[in-house]
């Protein structure tokens, strides 16, 4: 199911025009990028199914404080979690980071049925 989120377009469109300096070829183009709509993608299945694996690693990775950290070796991620901070929750200790994708329209329905990994 596809939830629209216009409150949260302009919002995508700022950071995803924020393209950090040294970003080179495609990330440029970014710059430029007009952001038209934002739609949240609820599937309860795959909702569960994430949750699940996100304890498990916050889980394993509490005893593991040698693990390179999201904050350490991607500074920029903090800019971006903290834009959109009013809108999601990160876990922190299960080294979890926002990051932004745009997709081909032709494969929206597939995403929302599988999932990224299926």
């Amino acid at each position: 199911e596809l939830l629209p989120r216009p409150h949260l377009h302009l919002l995508a469109q700022d950071a995803l025009r924020s393209v950090p300096e040294g970003h080179h070829g495609n990330c440029q183009r970014m710059k430029h990028v007009v952001v038209t709509s934002v739609e949240g993608v609820r599937n309860a299945r795959l909702w569960k199914k994430y949750m699940i694996n996100r304890q498990q690693i916050l889980e394993s990775l509490r005893e593991r404080r040698q693990c390179p950290w999201v904050d350490d070796i991607a500074p920029g991620t903090l800019k971006l979690q903290d834009l959109f901070r009013p809108y999601l929750h990160l876990e922190k200790g299960a080294n979890e980071a926002l990051l932004l994708h745009g997709t081909k329209e032709d494969t929206v329905r597939q995403i929302i049925r599988e999932g990224f990994d299926d």
